[in-house]
């Protein structure tokens, strides 16, 4: 069984729906959370208090009251309603007024900061607050990455959000101009291109209304995207040649693998990964000056 709200983890595969809405899992936990009690924010707390403490205070001085007025020979019936009279004076009914007043300045300076408050209580609830813990997804980030230099095989393409790609091409060992249209020329950039595209789950293509369609890891999306930039045909190539095997990321491996037909009928195995751990298993690298793999220093 697979819970609604569980994320996977590694590998892929299809699922049939067996239960939804209130019936599921998380339907079970929403239905728990709507019978808590919502809690009090700090003010109201204070409030109430402070109307408990009043009201107490209250009821002790109209007693005292009557018990003094009795004992000097008052009418009872005066007695009473001088008693009642000072525990309305006691109460103080221009607090609630005041407090909204209050509130609502300080919802005013916090909409000046680009802060918006849905409730009032929450302006004060957050001058309370001593840690705010945030998840930074979708509220400090936009949970989107792009690729913005690619290094290798003594060439280095700088690719940017404003301008596709940063041309001339800097080689690291010399300055070199170059062509927009030529950069997927480069034999070691296409192999890092296509290692990037074949070991990769994300889903990257437009749909029927020519519509960005995208899902899957923002990581292995932004290999996609840069791919798409650089060289658009490998995206076509990894949809008509799907991986033979497949070994998935893992944080215990910290690599992927898929082992891809070429042409001819040779297997080629594609692996992308932590440096520390797919150096290690390297014997060789590409070496631009003789365009063929050398031993690995």
């Amino acid at each position: 069984m697979v819970f609604a709200g569980a994320m996977t983890v590694e590998g892929w595969g299809e699922a049939v729906v067996a239960a939804t809405g209130s019936q599921s899992e998380l339907g079970k936990i929403a239905r728990a959370v709507a019978d808590v009690e919502p809690t009090q924010t700090p003010l109201q707390r204070r409030l109430h208090r402070f109307a408990n403490t009043l009201a107490l205070g209250m009821v002790l001085l109209a007693a005292v009251t009557m018990v003094v007025g009795l004992l000097r020979g008052m009418a009872a019936m005066e007695v009473f309603l001088a008693a009642v009279a000072l525990a309305v004076s006691v109460m103080p009914e221009g607090l609630p007024v005041i407090v909204t007043v209050v509130l609502s300045l300080g919802v005013r300076h916090m909409a000046k900061r680009n802060v918006l408050v849905r409730k009032l209580a929450a302006a004060e609830t957050l001058g309370s607050v001593d840690v705010i813990c945030s998840d930074k997804t979708g509220t400090i980030t936009q949970n989107h990455m792009t690729v913005r230099t690619i290094i290798g095989g003594g060439f280095q393409v700088a690719v940017s959000p404003e301008t596709p790609v940063s041309c001339p091409q800097v080689s690291v060992a010399e300055d070199l101009t170059c062509d927009v249209d030529d950069l997927p020329a480069s034999e070691a950039l296409r192999g890092a291109l296509r290692i990037g595209v074949y070991c990769n789950n994300a889903e990257y293509g437009h749909d029927e209304a020519g519509r960005l369609v995208t899902a899957g890891s923002p990581t292995e999306l932004a290999l996609l995207e840069a791919a798409a930039v650089l060289w658009p045909e490998v995206l076509h190539q990894r949809a008509d040649e799907p991986p033979r095997s497949e070994v998935p990321f893992s944080s215990a491996r910290k690599f992927m693998a898929t082992v891809q037909e070429e042409r001819g009928g040779a297997l080629a195995l594609y692996v992308k990964g932590a440096p520390e751990v797919v150096l290690p298993r390297c014997e060789h690298e590409w070496d631009p000056t003789s365009g063929s793999a050398t031993p690995l220093r």
